[in-house]
């Protein structure tokens, strides 16, 4: 009966025992396998940033090569800037300004010396005045 005792505690130790050396085991393993799918999301977000990257830095060099072209450059020169070549005339043209139209009783009001008429009473001139009226 002592055997028998002797062997089911050193059986019992050898459970015991593999538990503690198997579970902080399989933590470290759970633990390395969520640092390796998160660092397998960071690659996948990574390489589409590259991707869309790249494929600016291909826009903006045909951007550049656009740019960098003389006549570009001398058209840019010549319409924002408005610059010419020695021995040129540059023209700017200058558009006169219509003079604005004012209502007839205001003008009226400022040429006699009176003040400015309330908002209302131009309410009511607007909507119920004679249009006709010089």
């Amino acid at each position: 009966m002592v055997d028998r005792l002797r062997n089911l505690r050193s059986w019992q130790l050898l459970v015991v025992t593999s538990l503690v050396v198997i579970l902080p085991l399989m933590a470290d393993l759970h633990g390395r396998l969520s640092l390796l799918r998160r660092m397998r999301q960071e690659e996948i977000r990574v390489t589409r940033e590259l991707e869309r990257l790249r494929s600016e830095q291909a826009t903006l060099n045909a951007q550049l090569e656009f740019v960098s072209d003389e006549a570009y450059v001398e058209r840019w020169a010549r319409v924002e800037l408005r610059m010419t070549r020695p021995g040129e005339v540059g023209l700017i043209p200058i558009y006169q300004q219509q003079p604005q139209q004012v209502p007839s009783t205001t003008a009226k009001n400022i040429v006699s010396g009176d003040s400015y008429p309330v908002l209302s009473e131009q309410w009511r001139q607007l909507f119920f005045s004679d249009t006709t009226e010089p």
